[in-house]
């Protein structure tokens, strides 16, 4: 990884830091929360629509909740109800930590470069597979959440594990609408996993998928104004769906007042948040994972094989309440501390440098699969997209390139 020398960035740069440390160190409520405002802004600013500026705003957007509840607000779910201490400053500390580390990334490097041309790329899908994708799509769906009612099977009664295979129909949607191949097989199929996975009370993977494609048709053309304006309004409307779909699912019955504030502070990120005050409670308390949770990885692999390493089962044996997830740092805080969790961002920022540092078929499904699962990681962990990068990915460059040759 080149690394790029610009004076002018540097000094912007170190003062920015500068800021950030005098921050944390004065421990001013709302000058911490403005900091890390002008950190995104500036991230947003120089990186424009990318998995970069989508990464670090849905992991700072969660310190508004925290800043809400350490200021003595309302929020919602647990993180409202404290069984657990706020610890805002231990997730502005790693909000920052991961701000500059995208910042320097983006800055001194080609990463955003080397992205675009990920959008550029031509899938060369064959239109058999394409079939088997759609058809593989609904067959995991219907696994997954195999019961009618809605919301009644979300997680825990589907055939197979949701931890690590939720995104899986996503990805195959997502490489069938990029083959440009039976449009008239493909979005139906789409509508009905998405309609599939809101109606059981699933919205992250759904948001993911949206995501994914605005990044790809914002980076693979140029647009004009209308249809910048076009997609902001749509990308409103289907945040505004996925919030009453939310309400639905919790049982509330909402009012105007009550839909913008969940807007702005949505229950979800909530609990996610609750859970990384869990994992600061963890480490302040000496009772560390040290490592077992990451056993998970691998045993997620298989379906339906017991998992007694999962994080959100730790968390709970320790004596605390989760709705489930955790952000982004809560998992590495747990099981190490915080110089671990620096560890890990720099080891994750650096190995999506390493990705789209060639384009390739291989790396572009990598690339698309990190999309996908970009809200998954951020709130649920780095487990999700491990079982499409390491299973699904090669098997479908190995069965597209057997049926091309005609063997099937």
């Amino acid at each position: 990884m080149k690394i790029r020398i610009n004076i002018k960035t540097i000094i912007l740069e170190l003062l920015l830091i500068a800021i950030s440390i005098c921050a944390l160190l004065f421990k001013n409520d709302e000058i911490v929360l403005i900091v890390t405002a002008i950190q995104v802004i500036y991230i947003i600013w120089k990186s424009k629509f990318s998995y970069l500026s989508v990464l670090c705003f849905i992991i700072n957007i969660c310190l508004i909740p925290e800043y809400i509840q350490y200021s003595g607000g309302n929020t919602w779910g647990l993180l409202s109800m404290g069984y657990v201490p706020i610890y805002y400053y231990e997730l502005a500390f790693c909000c920052y930590i991961l701000n500059i580390i995208i910042i320097i990334i983006m800055s001194h490097t080609k990463a955003l470069e080397n992205e675009k041309k990920f959008f550029l790329y031509q899938f060369d899908i064959s239109s058999n597979m394409v079939t088997i994708l759609c058809i593989m799509a609904l067959l995991l769906t219907y696994l997954l959440m195999p019961n009618l009612s809605m919301f009644s099977s979300r997680r825990f009664s589907g055939y197979i594990s949701f931890e690590g295979w939720s995104c899986i129909p996503f990805f195959f949607i997502a490489v069938s609408v990029l083959s440009k191949k039976k449009k008239q097989l493909v979005y139906p199929i789409t509508v009905i996993v998405c309609l599939w996975y809101i109606i059981h009370g699933e919205r992250v993977d759904v948001t993911g998928m949206i995501v994914y494609w605005m990044l790809f048709y914002f980076n693979s053309q140029k647009r004009d104004i209308k249809s910048i304006i076009k997609y902001i309004l749509l990308g409103s409307f289907l945040i505004i769906i996925m919030v009453i779909m939310g309400a639905v699912r919790d049982g509330t019955n909402l009012t105007i007042n009550e839909l913008m504030y969940r807007i702005l502070v949505q229950p979800t990120v909530c609990d996610v948040t609750n859970v990384f005050n869990c994992a600061v409670d963890i480490v302040y308390k000496h009772n560390l994972f040290h490592g077992l949770t990451y056993f998970s990885y691998l045993i997620n692999i298989i379906p339906k094989l017991n998992d007694p390493y999962s994080f959100e089962l730790l968390i709970r044996s320790k004596g605390y309440f989760s709705a489930g997830g955790g952000l982004f740092f809560s998992e590495a805080i747990a099981n190490y501390g915080f110089v671990f969790c620096v560890g890990v961002v720099i080891f994750y920022l650096l190995l999506w440098s390493k990705v789209i540092k060639k384009c390739t078929k291989y790396r572009a499904l990598v690339y698309m699969t990190l999309c996908l699962a970009s809200f998954r990681t951020a709130w649920y962990g780095l487990n999700y997209p491990m079982v499409t990068i390491i299973y699904f990915i090669p098997f479908v460059l190995i069965l597209n390139n057997t049926l091309k040759k005609g063997s099937l």
